[in-house]
């Protein structure tokens, strides 16, 4: 692997990467405390403490006129460009995503609310979803450079039985502005004509509703995930302490399991994978925990935990035979 002199050089001085990153950070710094820029941090607070977007006038512009958007992200690149300049192997403090045709990088953040920019790369052919994500947050979107295709979509009726989506499609240029709202609303770009930079607005909610996949086709729930960051890792732990528990059996495990799944004031979708685990671990536990759920008339997985209850029975009867034995 060859690698630049600088960057060997760098690699064995640690005490000038430390002045060189400070240096980096301090130009940073400087565009953070520009009068605008400061203006809008302290905007984004008021915005995500619960205030409206029409109580902050200068935010609100940038999300909605294109002059004042792209003369704010004209000002931070002319500060990255300087820094990159003057120190090209310094790293931008900034958080930053990516994928085929896609990248993000936050330029401010506060709480739940963060305001970034997304570029969005011709990818040589269209994308034909067959689902939809929609998760509870609120997206206030302008279109700084380009144009793209793209699919506005709603979910006009869920009631657990039947969901129905509206689908409409739009093409968005230079000065287009694009709102989603809530756990309802999502929208997707499935062309691009060259490239398309937006600046994004986005504010999750305090205590967010699970996001949600479903299919376009049908309206099928495809998966649902606790939109809650640490819910979510508790998830993951659920799922890493179910693969453990696998080899051991031991009972202090089942009993944690059934704890989460019993636990109302913990995040549904974390309950219902202690569910999940419980039945592939102990199936009697697993079942019996089931129906106890399912008696619960005021119990948010009373219906899921029916409907799966009717599946095994249907599909795997003899399950119900080690439930009775347990019994």
């Amino acid at each position: 692997m060859h690698i630049h002199p600088a960057i060997a050089a760098l690699r064995k001085a640690k005490a000038a990467q430390r002045e060189m990153q400070s240096e980096f950070s301090r130009v940073i710094k400087d565009w953070l405390d520009l009068a605008q820029s400061r203006a809008i941090a302290d905007e984004l607070q008021v915005y995500c403490d619960g205030g409206d977007l029409d109580d902050c006038p200068a935010l609100d512009r940038l999300v909605s006129d294109e002059l004042s958007a792209n003369a704010f992200v004209q000002q931070w690149q002319r500060t990255i460009i300087a820094a990159m300049q003057e120190f090209p192997l310094g790293v931008p403090s900034f958080g930053h995503a990516g994928s085929d045709g896609f990248s993000s990088m936050v330029l401010l953040s506060s709480g739940n609310a963060s305001l970034s920019i997304l570029a969005y790369e011709d990818l040589g052919y269209t994308i034909r979803p067959t689902s939809a994500v929609f998760s509870d947050r609120q997206t206030h979107e302008i279109v700084l450079s380009g144009q793209a295709g793209g699919l506005l979509h709603e979910v006009r009726q869920c009631d657990g039985v039947d969901t129905i989506i509206d689908t409409c499609s739009a093409h968005w240029r230079s000065g287009a502005t694009i709102v989603t709202k809530g756990p309802c609303e999502a929208r997707q770009v499935v062309s691009v004509e060259g490239s398309m930079v937006v600046l994004q607005l986005s504010l999750q909610s305090a205590n967010p509703q699970p996001t949600r996949e479903y299919a376009l086709f049908d309206g099928d729930l495809i998966q649902s995930a606790s939109g809650d960051k640490a819910a979510s890792q508790r998830f993951m732990a659920l799922s890493v302490l179910g693969a453990i528990a696998a080899e051991t059996q031991t009972p202090s495990t089942l009993e944690a399991m059934e704890r989460c799944a019993r636990d109302r004031r913990e995040d549904p979708v974390v309950r219902w994978e202690a569910v999940r685990q419980l039945l592939a671990l102990k199936a009697s536990k697993g079942l019996a925990l089931l129906a106890s759920i399912e008696a619960c008339g005021d119990d948010v997985l009373k219906e899921p935990a029916g409907q799966l209850r009717i599946a095994l029975q249907s599909e795997q009867p003899e399950l119900f035979d080690l439930l009775g034995r347990a019994q």
